[in-house]
């Protein structure tokens, strides 16, 4: 009697964790908690221990602004919303959240007060802590330059990111623009520093050097922890072409930082993908240390009107050398994009794309861009979110891992069809199904996969080409006399290799009859020289 007892107890537990753990169908929710608000955005979103989320949640009016914290459950409704205090933190616009061991909530962001009658700004970094039920626990102010009410001593002090450390410390990342011993820099730099779970300021770290080439400014976007302790924090450095001409080009570079738990500087790197703009705008960490970054990447220091112009996902090791990256061309605009993995370790990225730069006859005014990738950064699967005229705004949404293999994210969209304009929150599943339109626009078939060997990219050859592709029972492969008896290997997008042959001939004919619907990477290799193809059978 007993043994049916223990086992009648083992199944019930074993039930409610299939209920607690089911995978939540997917939603959309759509927000309107402060009527005499022009404006409301979702612009950071962090799990919680209950499975629900909490959010950031800025609201504009004119020129006026101001931002609360909202705790959702996993369905995506209110359970409460709070209000930053506005006499303390003026035209408060928040940026992040995360959430401690202990079930507290932190919201950080910056705001800005002005000065009469110089009509002279002060930008301050701000972080609020809240409790699991909303309880209001402590706020503060950061930055190293004061408030001047008299003079023009420009302050811009920004909050990017926060994330929890351990049992005691956050990490907060961002720019300012003082540097001790050197005053005031007017365009910020990179900004990092550590508080206690009080608020008191632990350390702080900026970057005063000025080492790069007549560096103009610099952001931390986004930080993240790696298993060894190690604290990564990755943004963009600016610098002039030319020394003291302000009209000169400016190269834009990613940038990223490795300290250690004590604020100390262990390794930097400045980072471009061919030579022109790279900007940096989240990481998250990974297995063994290595991080995953969200850039932005193009060919030419012209934002708009660049046909190749990217998403890029790039995968650094402890060391900050390459091992992975994916590019996906979305049209231009710089537009920013965010980041976020799974207890299995897969990517999930969110960007906003611009269909009127990739085909000028486009009606499409832009769209979202949701993508999931693997460890190595290869590509499951990706979605195009929004409708013909419709809007979503660059820098307003973010996105996060719900541990199913599904995700959540938000956007601010504006749908110039019905005139409405809306802060949305979307659930998907694991195979990227969710309740919203998907974009009608022929995107470009053009992604780039590349993988890093002894730190030499390997990239996209020009002189191999593969037709057709989409193929289905078969595909031809055409490569120059110098890759005659190199090596062909076809990869499925798990790993698994499906094909393998030496290629004799200049052109050969692959055979796939038997593959199933997918995308598949081609690595031809021939002594130092490696090429790397995508393929997609749709039979």
């Amino acid at each position: 009697m007993k043994t049916k007892s223990k086992l009648l107890i083992v199944q019930l537990f074993l039930l409610i964790s299939f209920i607690c753990t089911a995978q939540v169908e997917p939603f959309t929710r759509t927000y309107d908690i402060y009527p005499g608000w022009t404006g409301e955005y979702l612009v950071s979103i962090e799990k919680t221990f209950d499975d629900g989320y909490i959010v950031a949640y800025n609201q504009y009016e004119s020129f006026d602004h101001r931002t609360s914290i909202l705790k959702l459950d996993k369905y995506g409704d209110i359970e409460w919303h709070r209000v930053l205090d506005e006499d303390e933190f003026p035209e408060a616009i928040a940026t992040s959240v995360c959430i401690d061991t202990d079930n507290n909530y932190y919201l950080a962001g910056y705001f800005q007060k002005s000065y009469f009658p110089t009509l002279w700004y002060d930008y301050n970094g701000f972080i609020a802590k809240y409790n699991s039920v909303g309880d209001f626990i402590w706020s503060k102010s950061y930055g190293s330059l004061p408030h001047h009410e008299t003079d023009s001593s420009h302050g811009a002090e920004f909050i990017y990111d926060i994330i929890f450390y351990d049992n005691d410390k956050l990490i907060v990342a961002g720019s300012e623009n003082y540097c001790p011993g050197r005053e005031i820099h007017f365009w910020g730099m990179p900004w990092l520093f550590a508080i206690d779970i009080d608020g008191n300021l632990l350390w702080e770290w900026n970057d005063c050097t000025n080492n790069v080439h007549m560096l103009m400014f610099g952001n931390f976007f986004g930080v993240t922890k790696t298993d060894n302790g190690n604290i990564v924090a990755a943004g963009e450095l600016a610098r002039q072409r030319i020394v003291g001409n302000n009209a000169a080009p400016v190269d834009r570079l990613g940038f990223i930082g490795v300290f250690d738990a004590n604020g100390e500087l262990q390794k930097r790197r400045s980072w471009n993908f061919l030579k022109n703009v790279s900007i940096f705008y989240d990481v998250k960490s990974l297995w063994n240390n290595h991080v995953a970054i969200v850039a932005y990447t193009a060919d030419t220091l012209v934002y708009e009107g660049d046909k190749k112009e990217r998403i890029s996902l790039i995968v650094f090791d402890e060391e900050l050398t390459e091992k992975f990256q994916y590019n996906i061309n979305i049209g231009g605009a710089g537009g920013k994009a965010k980041i976020s993995v799974d207890n299995d370790t897969n990517i999930f990225i969110v960007g906003a794309t611009i269909p009127s730069l990739l085909y000028s006859k486009s009606t499409d005014t832009n769209h979202m861009l949701l993508a999931k990738f693997n460890k190595n950064a290869e590509l499951i699967w990706k979605k195009y979110v929004g409708a013909d005229s419709c809007q979503f705004a660059l820098s307003q949404m973010d996105v996060v891992a719900d541990n199913d293999g599904g995700v959540s994210f938000s956007s601010l969209h504006a749908n110039f069809n019905t005139n409405k304009t809306g802060s949305y929150f979307y659930k998907m599943n694991e195979n990227g199904n969710g309740v919203f339109e998907l974009s009608s626009f022929a995107y470009p078939d053009d992604d780039e996969y590349i993988i890093f060997n002894n730190n030499l990219p390997i990239t996209i050859n020009n002189d191999v080409e593969i037709f057709p592709n989409p193929a289905k029972g078969e595909f031809i492969i055409e490569i120059p006399n110098t890759l005659i008896n190199s090596s062909f290997i076809m990869i499925s997008i798990t790993g698994q290799i499906v094909a393998n042959k030496i290629l004799t001939q200049t052109q050969e004919t692959i055979k796939i009859n038997e593959l199933k619907n997918g995308i598949y990477i081609i690595k031809i290799q021939k002594d130092n020289i490696i090429v790397l193809k995508k393929i997609v059978v749709n039979k």
